[in-house]
C-alpha cells in the first residue's frame, strides 16, 4: 500500500491539552487545526467538475492538490475516512466529531460556492 494511503494515527489528549501551557490556544482551535490537516490528506468527495474553480478551492477539494489524486470530469474523490475515540469520555469523542463535521461542512459549502472561505464562525 502506498504511504499516502496508509492509516495515519494522530493522538491528542484533549483533557491534558486543556490543562497544559497551551491555554492561550483553546482546545476547539487545536481540534480545527487537526481536522483541517486531516481533510488536506483525505480530500472530500465532490461530483462537479472543478476545473474552473479557484486554485485554493481545488486544493482543498482534492486534498493536498489536484496532482495528488487526479481530477475527473465528474469531480474529485475522497480518499480516506476519519475515526475518533476517547477511551474514557463520550463527550470528548462527540466534541471531536462535531469539529470534524463543522470543518467538512465548511469545505463543502465552499465547494458549492456558498461561502468563499471554509472557516465557519463558532456561532454559525
Amino acid at each position: 500500500l502506498p504511504n499516502k494511503h496508509k492509516i495515519k494515527y494522530c493522538g491528542f489528549d484533549m483533557s491534558k491539552y486543556s490543562k497544559s501551557k497551551h491555554k492561550k490556544q483553546n482546545v476547539m482551535s487545536k481540534l480545527e487545526e487537526i481536522a483541517n490537516n486531516t481533510f488536506k490528506c483525505t480530500g472530500i468527495f465532490h461530483n462537479i467538475n472543478i476545473t474552473n474553480s479557484p486554485q485554493h478551492v481545488r486544493d482543498i477539494l482534492n486534498g493536498a492538490g489536484l496532482q495528488k489524486y487526479g481530477e475527473t470530469v465528474q469531480g474529485v474523490y475522497q480518499t480516506g475516512a476519519v475515526r475518533t475515540n476517547c477511551v474514557d469520555c463520550l463527550d470528548r469523542t462527540n466534541t471531536a466529531q462535531f469539529v470534524l463535521g463543522k470543518v467538512a461542512l465548511g469545505h463543502q459549502l465552499m465547494a458549492l460556492g456558498v461561502v468563499s472561505d471554509p472557516r465557519l464562525l463558532d456561532n454559525t
